[in-house]
């Protein structure tokens, strides 16, 4: 299994610490920028290309990226709707044309808790199609889409992917498994891989409690662990574990070398 974290290639210290520590990769957060799409595909790849350069200057690895983040639906015109989808798209030719392995999508959603009966068949609706677009634009990338978290999310446990992907149709879609988002909304690991395992392809591997989204590092939340350790051996998953704890961030800079080589041993009592 490769472990990684992730970060923003820009923060100077990033990329630096990630390799001192021992990861083998980062997870580009710098993508989720949709400033980053709005020239030419050429420029585009250039802009993005010069990111994992630096990455890979310091001995790292672009295994996977975040796309640009759609965001709640509630207040927005079908035209900012319209827009947010084109960037998606274009930032998904990019990384396909990049090669980068995997890209991480996230779904649209309604607002986290606004009570509207017709919020469900809607956001079904709107995302079924969403995915189906950028599929299209996925031919040296794969898409993997994320679960999300608390009450107000989509997308919320395994059954929900399942459908999703059967909705979808393409193969171009697998799952990254979020663990933090998983555990807020109180389904086990061991679940979600029934339904999904053999699509995931990443894991974004954070603690929280229930019904919230700390991400924070294992260990130091409420989540089971040993069900998600034993849900990786039963389902044979072999893909990337990635951190996604806002715990180096928190730190003052002299310590987190450290904090980081802590989290890399964190992770390593996942890999069986």
């Amino acid at each position: 299994m490769l472990l990684s974290h992730s970060g923003y290639i820009k923060d100077a210290w990033t990329c630096e610490i990630l390799s001192k520590a021992g990861f083998s990769a980062i997870d580009m957060d710098d993508t989720t920028d949709p400033a980053l799409f709005e020239g030419s595909l050429e420029d585009s790849c250039n802009a993005v290309r010069t990111l994992m350069q630096k990455a890979e200057d310091a001995g790292l690895l672009i295994r996977q990226c975040h796309a640009v983040m759609p965001f709640y639906t509630i207040d927005k015109t079908e035209q900012e709707i319209e827009d947010t989808i084109c960037s998606i798209e274009r930032c998904v030719r990019v990384t396909s044309a990049l090669k980068i392995p995997y890209t991480v999508v996230h779904p649209f959603v309604y607002a986290w808790n606004a009570p509207d009966p017709t919020k469900d068949a809607y956001l079904w609706d709107l995302n079924t199609t969403y995915l189906k677009r950028i599929c299209a634009n996925a031919n040296d990338t794969v898409l993997c889409l994320e679960n999300l978290p608390r009450a107000g999310g989509f997308l919320k446990n395994g059954a929900q992917m399942a459908t999703m992907l059967e909705k979808v149709g393409d193969d171009r879609l697998m799952v990254c498994l979020d663990t933090g988002h998983l555990f807020s909304n109180g389904e086990p690991a061991s679940a979600f891989f029934a339904a999904v395992g053999d699509r995931i392809r990443v894991t974004h591997i954070h603690d929280t409690t229930p019904n919230a989204d700390h991400h924070l590092p294992l260990y130091m939340g409420r989540m089971d662990i040993q069900n998600l350790k034993q849900a990786i051996i039963d389902y044979g998953y072999t893909g990337d574990l990635d951190s996604e704890s806002s715990f180096l961030r928190k730190l003052p800079p002299h310590l987190r070398t450290e904090g980081a080589i802590l989290e890399r041993q964190l992770l390593e009592t996942l890999v069986p």
